[in-house]
Order: C-alpha cells, then sequence, then structure tokens
C-alpha cells in the first residue's frame, strides 16, 4: 500500500495537499468549503453522487494532515479506512483511531477543525459526506425505496456531537471495496 500509494502522489509536490473536484455530475458542495494542510503529500479526489450526497477518495503519504470546513451538525461524514491507521483529533478532545476496515460516523461539527496522524506514514480511505437536510427534503427514489430515514441517521449519529467507531467487518468491506479499484472510467458513473 506504502509503495503504490508512493507512486500515485510523486507528481504532488512535498507539503501540499491536490484536491480534485470531479463536478461533470453536478456541484461538490461540501468540499468547496475545504482546506486541507500536510507535512506529506495527499490527495483527494471528490465525487457528487446525489444532491446532498458527496464521496471524496483520500490519499496521504504523510505524517499528519489538518482539515478545515464548515461545520455542521446536520452534516454526517461516514468515513472508512482501506489501508493505513489514523489517530484522528476532533472537536472537544474527542479522538477516533482507524486501521484497515474501519469505519466512524460523526457529524461534521466534529471534525471542521481536526488532524489526522498517520503513525505508519500513510492512509487511504474514502470519506461520504450526507446533507441530512437535503436528502430529508429531496430524497433521490433509490434511497426513499431503500427506507432511508434522514431523521433517524441524524439522531443516532449527530446527537450528541459525538463520534461513533465501528470495527472491521466483512459486511463493511463488501460495501467499500469495489469503489477503490473502480476504472477512472466508470468513477462518475
Amino acid at each position: 500500500s506504502f509503495s503504490r500509494l508512493q507512486e500515485a502522489l510523486s507528481r504532488i509536490p512535498e507539503g501540499s495537499v491536490c484536491i480534485e473536484r470531479h463536478t461533470e455530475c453536478g456541484r461538490t458542495p461540501f468540499s468547496d468549503r475545504l482546506r486541507a494542510e500536510t507535512d506529506g503529500r495527499g490527495m483527494l479526489c471528490v465525487y457528487p453522487v446525489y444532491e446532498g450526497i458527496e464521496l471524496s477518495h483520500l490519499q496521504f503519504v504523510s505524517g499528519r494532515v489538518s482539515f478545515h470546513h464548515t461545520a455542521s451538525p446536520r452534516v454526517l461524514e461516514i468515513t472508512h479506512c482501506r489501508s493505513g491507521r489514523a489517530g484522528w483529533d476532533l472537536k472537544d478532545g474527542m479522538s477516533v483511531f482507524l486501521g484497515a476496515g474501519d469505519l466512524t460516523l460523526h457529524s461534521t461539527d466534529c471534525c471542521a477543525d481536526s488532524v489526522m496522524t498517520f503513525p505508519l506514514g500513510f492512509y487511504e480511505g474514502i470519506a461520504l459526506s450526507v446533507d441530512l437536510d437535503r436528502l430529508d427534503k429531496k430524497c433521490p427514489e433509490i434511497l426513499r425505496t431503500a427506507g432511508f430515514d434522514a431523521g433517524r441517521l441524524y439522531e443516532r449519529f449527530c446527537i450528541p456531537a459525538r463520534s461513533e467507531a465501528l470495527s472491521a467487518r466483512a459486511e463493511t468491506e463488501q460495501i467499500f471495496a469495489p469503489l477503490y479499484g473502480l476504472p477512472e472510467t466508470l468513477r462518475l458513473a
């Protein structure tokens, strides 16, 4: 994983984070206000999924990265770690530790000004940002028929403002693993 990430990030200058916004299918409202600083190299590829849902693929060869974005108690962030390890210092002294396959859920209120440290010197993961207010008002048919309930997600994962961590499990891997290997031509679709 480390060698693969080193090669993938080799064109990015040391001390930089490149944020690629793939807006061909719509706006990326969360990442528009995102800033990140690192002591190594980083890349975030951001894709709109539906109005109110955005997927970001994060890759870092670094010891740490700090994130700054708008805080919202009604935007849920689901973060999956594919490889590496991360210690994530969140709001009010909260911390989350992620290893390969682990998942964390919290409102962006918790991570608006946060720092991730990478003890192995690298990290790869996916962050899914979900605007619960937008989806409550205009939920895509596919989510509505699946029983999506923005209010239940808000109550379960955003109140109180804390982070919930889930250890690696096969069911989670079945959801996230296919997203990492998609060819470039299929990513927007």
